[in-house]
């Protein structure tokens, strides 16, 4: 291997571990996060609303219920603080990193919250009986496959070193 090989090798290395990197995915990573937190509430609200789900007495006025009626703004300005800072250290963001992590923690977040809510917590069910293990598929499901979609917008070529 000839040294000119070498250094791109190295160099495709150092790409991925660029630590000029970490303000644009953390921007990506809390935006992500408060966004996906803030449409979950929408959400899990109008299902409650509409009587899709049923939800215990005390949620909606819950220290839970409060955490995600401010959480996501704040999760959200941070993101925007961050991704100013990033650019003005950078000049230019590495766009496709910060949407990969935003699209990671918002199928992160939206798994997390929703399982955690329905499966741990047990705030809300299902709102009649028997089996419901396609709404269960879709409703948790997909915030994995969104985390795994972003996941490999970040490593398109895999979190490999060579």
């Amino acid at each position: 291997m000839s040294a000119r090989e070498s250094t791109r090798e190295v160099g495709a290395v150092d790409a991925s571990a660029d630590p000029r990197r970490v303000p644009v995915l953390l921007a990506g990573l809390l935006g992500g996060a408060g966004a996906s937190a803030l449409v979950y509430r929408v959400v899990s609200e109008h299902l409650i609303d509409e009587g899709t789900v049923i939800a215990e007495p005390d949620f909606p006025g819950s220290v839970r219920a409060e955490l995600l009626r401010y959480g996501p703004w704040i999760l959200i300005a941070a993101a925007l603080v961050t991704a100013l800072v990033a650019l003005r250290r950078r000049g230019r963001a590495d766009l496709r990193s910060g949407a990969g992590a935003f699209v990671f923690a918002a199928g992160l977040a939206w798994f997390v919250l929703s399982s955690f809510d329905m499966h741990v917590l047990e705030i809300y069910d299902w709102s009649d009986d028997g089996s419901h293990v396609l709404e269960d598929l879709a409703y948790h499901g997909g915030g994995a496959i969104v985390a795994a979609i972003g996941w490999l917008m970040v490593f398109p070529n895999g979190t490999k070193r060579t």
